[in-house]
């Protein structure tokens, strides 16, 4: 029999992988040109944020009252103990009604991925932009996280291909706040 404890484990960590692998298959964003600058650049997502904080911290807000829901996409949802699509509609994590407001934010946002929550850190990932295969790809976003996120960049538009390692970088943004990166 396995602890209860290490089904949450598991799923965290399979749900983490499975959310790479889902943000490198998807497209989004314009096309990729080797860097972070196929994406919107730091200037253009630092004004979208600041021009629409309230939006970026009701969703957040919402991501938190909504906690058994770890990954919000436009187009599906997953569970902290189930990451099956399609699903009943009973078990979407939320109403139908919660879910367009949901996405009526994303839209209004640019979040063309939605959102993914880090289960064990208690970040949560607004995700703008993601593009390529599973062998290589690339995504750039907001993060919301109460602990500090490392490493830290001043800029994230010219950080070359891959020198991330297929790990998240940073640029922060004002307290609790920052960009990510990530080219694989």
């Amino acid at each position: 029999m396995v602890p209860e404890h290490s089904k949450y484990i598991f799923f965290g960590v399979a749900s983490l992988g499975a959310l790479l692998l889902v943000l490198s298959l998807r497209g989004g964003g314009p096309p990729r040109e080797g860097s972070a600058t196929s994406h919107l650049s730091d200037a253009e997502m630092e004004g979208v944020f600041r021009q629409h904080e309230e939006d970026f911290g009701r969703l957040v807000g919402m991501s938190r009252m909504d906690a058994k829901v770890i990954r919000i996409a436009p187009t599906f949802t997953w569970l902290d103990d189930n990451a099956r699509w399609p699903r009943p509609e009973s078990e979407l994590g939320f109403s139908r009604e919660r879910w367009d407001e949901y996405r009526r934010l994303f839209d209004e946002l640019g979040l063309k991925e939605g959102l993914a929550k880090d289960v064990e850190g208690d970040a949560v990932y607004l995700i703008a932009y993601s593009q390529g295969l599973g062998t290589g790809g690339s995504g750039k976003g907001y993060v919301y996280s109460p602990k500090e996120l490392s490493p830290l960049y001043d800029s994230l538009d010219n950080i070359p291909p891959a020198s991330s390692g297929g790990k998240h970088v940073y640029k922060k943004l004002k307290e609790s706040w920052y960009l990510f990166y990530y080219d694989n």
